[in-house]
Order: C-alpha cells, then sequence, then structure tokens
C-alpha cells in the first residue's frame, strides 16, 4: 500500500495558535517559516524536504491567512469543534462552495421494493363439500385460462346419490300428502323435505339442478364443477381417478386482470404514508416500465425482524403484462409544505448530533448543531441552528470539519508549538486495520444483518482516535460512531451511507491504493461502498436488491 497523505484529519492548516504568547508567534518576532504544500500541518523554521511525503518546503508568504488563525469570533457552541478562518486562496485551493439556507416546498421521496401479488377479493379455491372420486377433468393442466362458468371437472360420489334419493322420497312424499292431511302430518313432510333441499344447497347444488332431480325422478351420482369467475388456473390437484375428502381443495382459480402490490416501507417512514398518496412503480424487469398507483390500504403490522410494514398498491392488469411475485421498485413523494431547508450537503450526521459549517464575518466558518426535522435526498428540514438567508458549506465540508476537530483539540491541549523538522516518516498500519474492519460492517448489511457492526464501527472510531499523525480524518471518526450507535438496520444504512463516501473521498484525496478493495456505485440509493471483491453485495437494500449497483473502480 502507497505512503497515506494526511489530507484529512491532519488537515488545512498548520497547528500553531495565533496570540497564544510563545516566542516566534508574533508578529515582530516572527521568522521566516516553511511547509509542505501536501501536509500544511507541517511547518519548519528552514527550507528542507517533508519528512511525511519529501516533497520540498516551500515558504509561507502570508502566515495569517496560511496559517488560517482563530479568531476574537471562535464558536464553542459545538463540541470537539471551533470557528475557523479560511482566506479566499485557501477556499478556491480545497474547492470549497457555499449554499444558502432557503425556504421552500418540500416533497420527501420515500422508496422502497415491492412484489406483485394476486387480489385477494378475486382468488377462489374450489373444493366438494362431499367426498368422493374425480370421474373427467375438462380443464387439464395448471395456468389454462377459464371463463365465468366454464366446467372444470366432474366428480361422482356415493354420498351425492344417497342425499339426492333422500331428498326425492322427501319430495314425493309431500306431493302425496291428500287433501284431508292433518296440519301435523303437513307441517312434518314439510321440515323433511326442507331439511334434504337445504343440505342440498350446503353442497353449492343450485335450484336449477334440484328442479332438474325433480323432473328427473332419479338420484345421479356425479357433479359437475364449474369456474366462478374468468382467470386463470393457478393450481390444479386434480387427476383423474383421484380420491378426495370433503372440503379438500382440487382447483384454484385467480384473476389476473386486477392485481395488488404489496410495497415494503422502513418503520421511520410509515407515518409518512396516507391512503390516496401516488406511487410511482417501475418494472426493471420490464425495460423499466412505470405505472402510477395509489396507497388503497396500510397494513396494521409490522415485521418485528426487518422493521418494516407493508402498503398496498393497486393496480389493472388487462393485457397481463403484470405478473404474481415479479419484483418492482416504488416512490411515493410525500409533500410536506414550504420549509427552511439546508442541503443535505452541508450536514454532518455525527451520530448524536447534526452540524454544519456558517460562513459568518471576517472569512470565518463557524460550527453550529442543527435540530433538524424531514430528511430528503437533498435536504433536510431546520428547526433551529440556522437561519433562512444564511450561507453554509457544501463541499469541502469533510475538509473543513477536520481541520475544526483539530483546532479545537490542539487549543484544549494548550499547543502553541510547531512540528518537529525531524518528525518520523508516517506508518501506514490504520488503513488496512480500518477498511478491513469497514469491509466487515459492508459484508453484514449486504447480508441484512447487524452482527458485529458495532463492534467495528467502534473499532474505526477508536483506531482513527488513536492515531497520534491523524492521518485519518476526524469525520470518519465521528460517522463511525454514528454507525455504532445506530439503533436498526434501517439507521445503520442510512448513516453507513456517510461513513462510506468519507472513506472513499479520503482515498481520493490521499491518493491510497490498496489493490484489495473495489468501489461500487447504486443509482437507486444514491451512495457508494467499498467491497473486497468484484461481485456486486448492496449493503443498502441487502438481499432484496442484492445485486443492485456496478462496480467504479478498483481500489
Amino acid at each position: 500500500m502507497s505512503v497515506l497523505l494526511a489530507v484529512g484529519g491532519a488537515g488545512l492548516v498548520g497547528c500553531n495558535r495565533s496570540g497564544d504568547g510563545h516566542e516566534g508567534h508574533s508578529g515582530a518576532q516572527a521568522k521566516q517559516k516553511y511547509h509542505c504544500p501536501m501536509h500544511p500541518t507541517y511547518v519548519a523554521d528552514k527550507p528542507g524536504d517533508c519528512p511525511i511525503c519529501g516533497m520540498k518546503l516551500v515558504l509561507i508568504k502570508d502566515d495569517k491567512a496560511a496559517a488560517g488563525a482563530v479568531s476574537e469570533h471562535e464558536s464553542h457552541g459545538v463540541p470537539g469543534r471551533i470557528s475557523i478562518s479560511l482566506s479566499p486562496d485557501k477556499r478556491q485551493v480545497i474547492g470549497l462552495t457555499l449554499a444558502k439556507v432557503e425556504k421552500r416546498d418540500l416533497a420527501q421521496t420515500v422508496r422502497t421494493t415491492a412484489v406483485v401479488v394476486h387480489d385477494e377479493t378475486r382468488y377462489a379455491r374450489v373444493a366438494p363439500r362431499f367426498g368422493g372420486w374425480v370421474r373427467k377433468l375438462h380443464v387439464n393442466f395448471t395456468g389454462a385460462p377459464v371463463e365465468k362458468g366454464q366446467p372444470l371437472f366432474t366428480v361422482y360420489s356415493p354420498e351425492l346419490f344417497a342425499t339426492e334419493n333422500e331428498y326425492l322420497i322427501a319430495w314425493r312424499s309431500f306431493q302425496q300428502l291428500k287433501a284431508d292431511a292433518s296440519a301435523d302430518q303437513r307441517n312434518s313432510a314439510t321440515n323433511l323435505l326442507n331439511s334434504a333441499r337445504r343440505r342440498l344447497e350446503l353442497w353449492e347444488i343450485g335450484e336449477a339442478e334440484i328442479r332438474a332431480l325433480e323432473q328427473r325422478g332419479t338420484p345421479g351420482d356425479e357433479m359437475l364443477f364449474r369456474a366462478p369467475f374468468a382467470g386463470h388456473v393457478v393450481a390444479k390437484m386434480a387427476v383423474e381417478g383421484k380420491a378426495f375428502m370433503a372440503g379438500e381443495s382440487l382447483y384454484e382459480v385467480a384473476d389476473l386482470s386486477h392485481l395488488w402490490i404489496d410495497a415494503w416501507v422502513f418503520e421511520p417512514d410509515l407515518p409518512l404514508m396516507k391512503l390516496g398518496l401516488q406511487a410511482t412503480i417501475m418494472f426493471s424487469s420490464l425495460g423499466n416500465k412505470t405505472f402510477t398507483a395509489p396507497i388503497t390500504f396500510l397494513y396494521p403490522h409490522i415485521d418485528p425482524q426487518t422493521r418494516r410494514g407493508r402498503v398496498r398498491l393497486e393496480l389493472d392488469n388487462p393485457d397481463h403484462l403484470l405478473r404474481p411475485d415479479m419484483w418492482a421498485s416504488v416512490e411515493v413523494q410525500v409533500p410536506l409544505g414550504p420549509k427552511v431547508l439546508i442541503p443535505a450537503s452541508a450536514v454532518i450526521d455525527t451520530g448524536q448530533r447534526f452540524v454544519a459549517f456558517v460562513d459568518g464575518k471576517d472569512q470565518h466558518l463557524e460550527p453550529r448543531e442543527l435540530k433538524v426535522g424531514a430528511k430528503t435526498d437533498d435536504y433536510y428540514e431546520v428547526l433551529d441552528g440556522v437561519k433562512e438567508g444564511e450561507k453554509v458549506v457544501t463541499r469541502a465540508l469533510f475538509l473543513v470539519d477536520s481541520e475544526s476537530q483539530l483546532k479545537a483539540a490542539i487549543a484544549g491541549m494548550g499547543a502553541g508549538h510547531q512540528h518537529s523538522a525531524a518528525a518520523p516518516k508516517l506508518p501506514v498500519e490504520p488503513i488496512p486495520s480500518v477498511l478491513a474492519h469497514y469491509a466487515k460492517i459492508q459484508t453484514e448489511l449486504a447480508g441484512d444483518s447487524l452482527a458485529g457492526v458495532a463492534e467495528a464501527a467502534q473499532t474505526i472510531a477508536k483506531l482513527v482516535a488513536d492515531d497520534p499523525m491523524k492521518r485519518l480524518s476526524a469525520a470518519i471518526a465521528s460517522q463511525a460512531g454514528a454507525v455504532a450507535n445506530a439503533k436498526d438496520i434501517a439507521t445503520t444504512r442510512d448513516r453507513f451511507k456517510l461513513l462510506s463516501a468519507s472513506l472513499i473521498q479520503y482515498l481520493d484525496q490521499a491518493k491510497v491504493q490498496t489493490d484489495q478493495y473495489f468501489e461500487a456505485y447504486c443509482d437507486m440509493a444514491k451512495a457508494g461502498w467499498l467491497q473486497t471483491d468484484r461481485k456486486i453485495r448492496n449493503p443498502y437494500y441487502g438481499k432484496e436488491m442484492l445485486e443492485c449497483g456496478e462496480i467504479k473502480k478498483a481500489r
């Protein structure tokens, strides 16, 4: 592995503090100083080579601007972070950009996966209510289309024969009653006839079949079963000559012209789901063909393992293009009304708090703790911490936050000295260990598991925090801590996106090439990650869409 370049935690500026009273740091007594262009924290009082990367040291022309000195406006409102000052030149070098906090209409997008299922109101099982044998099949294969009333199969049964015979005896007895029969005789004959008729009706023998039996005058031992509605044969258990018991299902018929879409929604998003909200449904197996449908039902329970609930969408399917058990991607736009919004790229989720850096007076970047509400892919709703019209850092936030934490740590230790020119070359052990524990988290999330995730994240945070040379960004430590503190898999995945982005950005900035990892990206999740081989294993969707994404490059 190549030698690591300290772009992250080692940061943007030197660690010497202005105005601390140490000799050699005040204006009149200050000597010419030199620093490494790639490692500005390394400062020497004479020319030479950087002991970290070997580059030539360059003269610091504007010590105050290069040092990013903290003025009297330092903010102590966010624990572990303080204001820093960056000159316009320095801002341009690191690519810093700002965005305005604005009030606008907010619509939160909830993305999830779904599966096509039968409409339960258009699904029927055909089962005789008496025992017997299958005599003849009129529809003899699964999947066959049927029309309402179409013959399915014929059965014969001794029970059927005996019951029809009982009905004929009762019917004839009733017909033969004389006019002078007593009321008790008539009531007895009527009750016997009604009882026999009711038994036939319970066996689903209709009025037309009963009248045909009366006209025929002889009992039968066969019965024809018909399709209850138009659709397809979903299952066929009947075989000619098969014996069956009362209530045994022989055919299952479903109407596929109207289907349900069951979408799984994570627990934090369930309160946003309302009846009537329009959803966009995309089927990747149909060339990303899309449909729109409203939410028609909210299931009352959630899965205790995945912490997800279900919502139902309904679609007409006249051409039978959709089939049960097909997978789909679902997006639901939830309008939230006008809100004060801050770009998501301007917010750091530490696990304990949300932090943004606000552009203040005299080129100072002030850390602010935010109270946030709803979150979308691009914005957070701000309840407190910044005001409408203020500008916040959206790009190079990783570097700004690292520098803020580093200077806060130095200020806390009262350090006012320069780095020794005889500083040893940096070892490279932390990065392989960090990546190894990161790979553990990625593997577990891809398998829908949290086993060992908190321990691995805590180890990453400790490795970064215990690194005396500050090669890795403090942001990585805080984001790893946020992953470790997550209470469920949905929150873990959300925070893992930030950790992945910071780690990938660090590898880019420090030009680290491991030859052991691959960078992957998922358009649907709008996030990347690192993994140990080329076979995609998506940690943001797990087994639902394990192979969603593509390898971008080797790391």
